[in-house]
């Protein structure tokens, strides 16, 4: 919990001392000076005058970089007992003729000294302020920011160059809640004097939000009218931006990263940029270079940007991106051990054993606010990259070479991502929507880039229309190796920065489509690492990759098992357990997300993009444009039956129509068929011999491959049932009024109308199916019974029926009369089995305990079908409503 601190000007009369006034008649404001035992040399010129406090805070746990905090304008005031440090108002506060302070700490004075005070830095520096280093458009609190309590620190360093002071505090942060919590970071402090320079600040006009975003400062409100202006974040685009990468950057990847630094230059369209390596020692952040800092750390999940900016101008001043070494599989092995802590991450268990999935992101602190450029959910990232690996390593005959080059390639695109964020800019998530490239050519081109030394370069075609999307591990090398091998530079990103640096007109056109952090959730198609102009045929095409990749990722599982990184760490494979959970869950996403464009709430950007404005005006014509690309994404996948229902694992009558060309079929999940795939795999030359972990060379024997099959079998078998229970809810819960909402009409033969049929087919061949091989004996009135048991359980049967629900169609009787059958029919099929029309009474009593049950668990099921009013049956009678 971090503290609201407001600031408030209290009704008291201070007479400050009078020294508190500058002795000296030059109006530029001196440097502060480094005093003994590490205290600070406050000159008395300094008094009254401002200067720009910087703040990085750097983490003692885990990852330990830096996070840059929000600049702030100060001044010091000399008082009798103390040395006051206030925030400017200029810019927060209005009245210009009205006393104004914003104080932010009092140092103690250690000595008073000729024309300077010493004071005492670690003593007043008690808390941290953790407002982060950029904000999101209209975001401005004037009165309200946050800090950290630090109850415990020591300044173990303060050093002068030139004009800035640094000063670095080793610091215990206390978060207060009904458990306090501790924490340790080193807090890097900047003190410069503030001189107006040449710089001319750029606004974000409103009409171009839409188009581009970099990222803002907190803001200054102007005087008078008390406009919010907030400066976007760059460089000063009249001079050279220097780079340099860290002199720990592996050899391997030195070029990579050059290459990703250097990539902006082709979006200037000249020689901005340069990039050398940093001397040896120097590290992030440093405020004399824009570094990317190479981090020896396997266990990371991403790499991320900050900067430090002006807060009045945007001017950024310096800025650092952080490369960490998870990206560096140069080589099978350390891809297979990187697969596997990918996967750790992205199956993060709960207190109760179950799967979940965090949306916290993981900054190595708990109390300061996230000031990093990219904020990914952590376990999305991993499941991400490790499907990618997963790919890689299934193709089979690669050696250690395909693996380093291909690792290198998203070196190249993960450093120009960064080193854009450094530049300014923010996110572009709607980047797959503008690709020419469908996901089966670009899966194609991966496949021969990983075989083959020349695999094309698909006639230029981008994969992507920034590198600064969340992209998947396909398009990430591919736009890697565009980077490495062309000059290509990506649309947006090229317009952007001339936009931003260059003041040139922002296109508007679909190749320059643009969606930041801000639209996620907004857009249905805004979505991190889909691929994909269509989010439909995204959506199809994400739960195929899942089945593509299972029955590899069991086998992989086992080689985690039986040849891990360290020797202590092997595992009986018999002791291996297989969840497929974590697939279902996978699988139901994107499925859930494929239903939501039958929803009229769902909001295209692409769509959207063609209108002038979004409101009730053009409601209707924004609706009907839905509705058309609902309609045109159907068509390219063959239709309803294909799209929403040929990969489940029940049995329909399908009517399935070819699929537009570079769209990848998916099959129906099969248990046989999955089972067959594990044992084909385990006799190609990727499983037969293999690299372990730890670099060695293993094979599995003939009974280790047989349990691995028995066991996936049985994953497989549990993985069908448990995929129709998980999918079943998403059926009825997914809205489907797009049709009535754009058309103000029902339509009988419409896709929502072939889409509620199909419903009704799957929930009758749930609710109805038998499975012969299991039966269930008792007695009715001491007569002996038998009675096949249904194929699934109770609380698939009953969610099935769910789907049935008025409320769940697009309109209220949409199935009252196939719902009206249906129960006819099980509560006929329940009559017959209990011989119950043979009775001239029947109650549940003359039942046998396991018969007893099963009745009462078809009536459980046959409440979620009620017949429609009117309807009858020769089954309503006494015997067929008995009492228990």
């Amino acid at each position: 919990m971090r503290i609201p601190v407001q600031f408030v000007l209290c009704g008291f009369l201070l007479v400050p001392n009078h020294t508190a006034l500058s002795e000296e008649a030059d109006d530029a404001p001196p440097p502060l000076a480094v005093a003994d035992n590490y205290q600070v040399s406050v000159p008395r010129g300094a008094f009254g005058k401002e200067y720009l406090l910087s703040t990085s805070v750097i983490p003692q746990s885990g990852q330990n970089t830096s996070r840059a905090r929000a600049g702030r304008i100060v001044t010091f005031e000399l008082f009798h007992d103390g040395v006051d440090l206030y925030e400017s108002p200029k810019g927060i506060v209005i009245p210009k003729d009205l006393p104004a302070r914003r104080l932010l700490t009092t140092f103690p004075i250690v000595k008073k000294k000729g024309k300077a005070v010493v004071i005492d830095f670690n003593a007043g520096m008690d808390r941290v302020l953790t407002s982060s280093w950029y904000t999101k458009t209209g975001d401005l609190n004037e009165a309200l920011t946050t800090a950290m309590d630090v109850p415990h620190s020591r300044v173990f360093s303060v050093e002068r160059k030139g004009k800035r002071l640094m000063v670095r505090q080793a610091a215990q942060g206390r978060v207060h809640s009904s458990v306090p919590t501790d924490e340790r970071f080193e807090v890097r402090y900047y003190l410069t004097p503030y001189e107006p320079s040449g710089y001319t600040a750029k606004e974000h006009p409103p009409s171009e939000l839409k188009r581009v975003r970099f990222f803002q400062t907190h803001g200054q409100r102007e005087s008078t009218t008390g406009r919010l202006s907030m400066p976007l974040m760059r460089f000063d685009p009249e001079k050279p931006i220097k780079f340099y990468y860290s002199a720990n950057t592996p050899a391997d990847y030195v070029t990579a990263v050059r290459d990703g630094i250097l990539y902006w230059n082709r979006a200037f369209g000249k020689e901005v940029i340069t990039a050398e390596q940093a001397p040896q020692g120097i590290t992030a952040p440093d405020p004399d270079f824009n570094l990317v800092q190479w981090v020896d750390y396997d266990h990371a999940r991403s790499a991320y940007a900050d900067a430090i900016p002006d807060p009045r101008t945007g001017q950024t001043m310096h800025g650092q991106a952080y490369l960490t070494s998870v990206f560096a599989m140069g080589n099978i092995q350390r891809a297979r051990a990187l697969l596997r802590r990918l996967r750790a991450t992205a199956e993060v268990k709960d207190g109760s054993g179950s799967s979940r999935t965090s949306k916290v992101i993981p900054l190595g602190s708990v109390f300061i606010e996230s000031p990093c450029s990219c904020q990914a959910d952590p376990q999305e990232a991993a499941r991400e990259m490790a499907q990618g690996i997963q790919k890689l390593i299934d193709m089979g005959n690669i050696d250690d070479r395909r693996i380093l080059s291909a690792s290198q390639d998203m070196v190249r695109h993960v450093t120009a991502h960064e080193v854009g964020h450094v530049l300014g800019l923010r996110h572009n998530f709607a980047g797959s929507l503008a690709t020419k490239v469908t996901l089966q050519e670009l899966d194609h081109w991966v496949r021969a880039y990983m075989t083959s030394d020349e695999p094309g370069d698909m006639d230029g075609r981008i994969s992507t229309n920034s590198v600064m999307e969340y992209v998947n591990s396909a398009s990430r090398i591919h736009c890697g190796y565009q980077i490495g091998t062309s000059d290509t530079v990506l649309p947006y990103d090229k317009s952007a920065i001339r936009w931003g640096y260059l003041g040139e007109e922002m296109p508007d056109n679909e190749d320059v489509l643009f969606a930041t952090d801000d639209d996620l959730g907004t857009f249905g198609d805004v979505v991190t690492r889909d691929y994909g102009r269509d989010p439909i045929i995204s959506s199809y095409s994400a739960i195929g990759q899942v089945y593509s990749e299972i029955s590899s990722g069991i086998i992989e599982r086992y080689i985690a098992a039986k040849a891990p990184e360290d020797g202590r760490d092997v595992i009986p494979l018999v002791q291996v357990s297989l969840d497929p959970s974590i697939s279902i869950r996978r699988v139901v996403g994107s499925y859930r997300k494929l239903l939501a464009w039958f929803d009229h709430r769902t909001r295209s950007l692409r769509v959207e993009d063609e209108f002038d404005f979004v409101g009730q005006l053009n409601r209707i014509e924004r609706l009907e444009a839905h509705w058309d690309y609902l309609n045109e994404q159907l068509k390219k996948l063959g239709g309803v039956d294909r799209a929403v229902f040929s990969f489940l694992p029940v049995k329909l009558e399908l009517e399935l129509k070819d699929l537009e060309d570079g769209i990848e079929h998916v099959e129906s999940l099969d248990d046989a068929a999955m089972t067959a795939e594990v044992k084909r795999l385990l006799d190609t030359d990727a499983y037969k011999e293999f690299v372990g972990l730890d670099g060695k060379k293993y094979s599995f024997s003939d009974d280790e491959k047989q349990l691995i099959i028995e066991r996936a079998e049985a994953f497989f078998e549990l993985m069908e049932k448990e995929l129709v229970k998980a999918i079943l809810p998403v059926l009825a819960e997914a809205k489907r009024d797009l049709g009535v909402e754009a058309l103000r009409a029902v339509s009988e033969h419409d896709v929502v109308a072939q889409l509620e049929r199909r419903i009704i087919e799957v929930a009758e061949t749930v609710i109805m199916k038998k499975d012969p091989s299991r039966r269930r004996s008792g007695t009715l009135h001491k007569a002996r019974l038998e009675v096949v048991e249904f194929y699934y359980d109770v609380p698939t049967r009953r969610s099935a029926a769910k789907t049935l629900a008025n409320d769940a169609g697009s309109f209220s009787q949409w199935c009252s009369d196939a719902r009206t059958k249906l129960n006819e029919r099980l509560e006929r099929d329940v009559n017959d089995a209990l011989n119950i029309n043979q009775l001239k009474e029947f109650t549940t009593s003359q039942l046998s305990r396991p018969l007893r049950q099963w009745y009462l668990d078809q009536q459980e099921v046959l409440k979620l079908l009620p017949k429609s009013k009117g309807s009858s049956s020769k089954q309503e009678s006494t015997k067929s409503s008995a009492q228990p």
